[in-house]
């Protein structure tokens, strides 16, 4: 059997464009996850920074409806105890006319 040089730089030179076509592909392919992987972190700042906004807003009007309930909650207790003295001026009232009426 005969070594062939040729034969041999031949299947070389297959090898290496073979290697250099796959490399090239996974040189693609690294390329497009690469900017995917840009897009999803740009994606994911905004999402972020919207939600931490949200966050923040729905703290401030939560803040705003506990003060808002507790304000009612005060009018509501002063009301009552306005409720009260009106009854007894009306009861004042009827009595005051029972006297008159009396009289």
């Amino acid at each position: 059997m005969v070594f062939d040089v040729r034969e041999f730089e031949e299947g070389v030179r297959e090898a290496v464009a073979k290697y250099d076509e796959w490399f090239g592909q996974l040189d693609g392919r690294k390329k497009k996850l690469e900017e995917e992987a840009n897009d999803a972190t740009a994606r994911l700042e905004v999402e972020s920074k919207a939600r931490k906004e949200n966050e923040e807003l729905n703290i401030k009007l939560l803040q705003e409806k506990n003060e808002l309930l507790s304000r009612l909650e005060a009018e509501r207790g002063s009301m009552g105890d306005e409720i009260a003295k009106q009854q007894k001026l009306q009861a004042q009232k009827a009595d005051l006319e029972t006297q008159l009426t009396l009289v």
